[in-house]
Order: structure tokens, then C-alpha cells, then sequence
């Protein structure tokens, strides 16, 4: 709607010119766009008609459409759109998902055990003191550290010690090793010193007899390793009895097999 305006002092015919254009109560009666269009345009012709006057169009916002948008809607309490569809559906299938990846959470972090598997002597060092009778042996050994769970694992360290005749002539402590993967296995080596002295010095005769190849002797390889995961550690130990050549220094290939049947383990 508006209402039209000239460019000078207003007059009583000017009121009177306004008063003309149509006006609605938007309380009463709603009017048709097709009306309101229609009424318009003949105001406009009228309006075209006062060729000595000059009128200026001046829009006003419609009390109707304002009151148009201050409108609620309501919708009684059965209406179907107050009830969410598939409601069921939607809490069985959340429900589904939060099992599943609970299911999940639990399967790959649930902690597995570590393997530990002594595979042997790899070699020998073998030095003497010919005044003292002391044989000096540097013992190395291998294990393989096999990783079973789905998140990486760190090896903090290997303790082991040598023990012969029941007595400890050797120990050896390494420290903060390696980092081992999911499902991921690692060969490490740790060298243990070891001493025969002192009351078993009659072993340096044994060890450096010259009528003998192979000089091995038995001795106990004790090793615990201690590996750590979300803040709890864990410890395995493993105990075996192992032939050791002193009489001069030693690679093994594959371990002890091809020494076993040389020597009987003491009873």
C-alpha cells in the first residue's frame, strides 16, 4: 500500500486525494493480490490524469504482512508431526554402533601376552690368566621378543645371569632396549661377562688342555625381561642349560644343536 505526495505545501484536495486511494483494515478482511493490483492501477490513472500536479509515490509497509509473521501455529497434541519417525529404527541402530565399537575398543586393546624365546649362545669369547688360573668368558646370547597385541610394546630391559656348578659366575643388566610394533617380533643380542675363578680354578686345566677339541662345559642361562604398555610392566623369565666351549673362541650358527650330544647336563 501508499500513498502519494506533492513536492509542495499540501492542501485540503491533497487530503482529500489520499483519502481517495482505498484503505483495508488488515483485522477485518484479508485483500487478494489480484484486488489490491487492480485497485491500483485505477488509482494510477487518476493519479495520471492530474497533469498539473506532480505526485511523488511514497510506499508504506503493510500492517498485514507484519502481523503475518507474528502468527502461531497451533497443532493439537495427536498431530502425526509431533511424533518422531523411526524412532525405534534410530535408537537400534545407535544402540548396534556403541556395541560395536565397544566390541572393537575391547578386541585390538585388550592385552595379550609377550613371547619370549631364548634361542641359544651365538658366541664366545674366551680369554685366561695364565698366574691366576681365571678363564674369562663373554658370553653372547640371542631372544626373540615376539609382540602379540595390537599396540606397540617397549622392552625397558633384560636381566640375565650365568650360573655354573650352582654357583652365579656372571650377570648382566641392559637398559631401555627397543620398541617392538603391533604383531611385530625383534632378535636381540646381550653379551653376558662371565669369571671362573677361585674354587672352580680347576676347570682352567680342562679349558686349556691341548688333547681335547672341544672343551665345553655346562652352565645355566637365566634371562627375565622386563616389557612395559599403558603404564603396566610385565616380566619373563626363562631358565636353560646351555654348552659352552672355553677352551678358545666360538661362533654357533644355530644355537647349541650341534653340540648337544658332546656333554650330559649334571644331575
Amino acid at each position: 500500500m501508499g500513498y502519494f505526495t506533492r513536492n509542495r505545501t499540501t492542501k485540503m484536495a491533497d487530503v482529500e486525494m489520499y483519502h481517495s486511494f482505498p484503505t483495508w483494515n488488515s483485522q477485518e478482511e484479508t485483500v487478494s493480490p489480484a484486488r489490491l493490483a487492480r485497485e491500483q492501477e485505477e488509482f494510477h490513472e487518476v493519479a495520471a490524469a492530474q497533469s498539473s500536479e506532480k505526485w511523488l509515490y511514497i510506499p508504506v509497509i503493510s500492517r498485514m504482512q507484519w502481523q503475518e509473521n507474528q502468527l502461531v501455529a497451533l497443532i493439537p497434541y495427536s498431530d502425526q508431526r509431533l511424533r518422531p519417525r523411526r524412532t525405534k529404527l534410530y535408537v537400534t541402530a545407535s544402540v548396534i554402533v556403541c556395541l560395536l565399537l565397544s566390541g572393537l575398543a575391547v578386541f585390538f586393546l585388550f592385552p595379550r601376552s609377550i613371547d619370549v624365546e631364548y634361542i641359544g649362545v651365538k658366541s664366545v669369547y674366551v680369554t685366561y690368566e695364565q698366574g691366576r688360573r681365571i678363564i674369562y668368558l663373554n658370553i653372547t646370547n640371542t631372544l626373540n621378543i615376539t609382540n602379540n597385541n595390537y599396540y606397540s610394546v617397549e622392552v625397558a630391559n633384560i636381566t640375565a645371569q650365568v650360573q655354573f656348578s650352582k654357583t652365579v659366575i656372571g650377570k648382566a643388566r641392559l637398559n631401555n632396549i627397543t620398541s617392538i610394533g603391533p604383531l611385530d617380533m625383534q632378535q636381540i643380542d646381550y653379551m653376558v661377562p662371565t669369571v671362573i675363578q677361585d674354587e672352580m680354578s680347576y676347570m682352567f686345566d680342562f679349558c686349556t688342555l691341548p688333547s681335547i677339541k672341544v672343551h665345553n662345559i655346562v652352565v645355566m642361562m637365566q634371562v627375565t625381561v622386563t616389557t612395559s604398555y599403558f603404564g603396566h610392566s610385565e616380566q619373563i623369565s626363562q631358565e636353560r642349560y646351555q654348552y659352552v666351549d672355553c677352551g678358545g673362541n666360538t661362533t654357533y650358527q644355530l644355537g647349541q644343536s650341534e653340540y648337544l650330544n658332546v656333554l650330559q647336563p649334571p644331575q
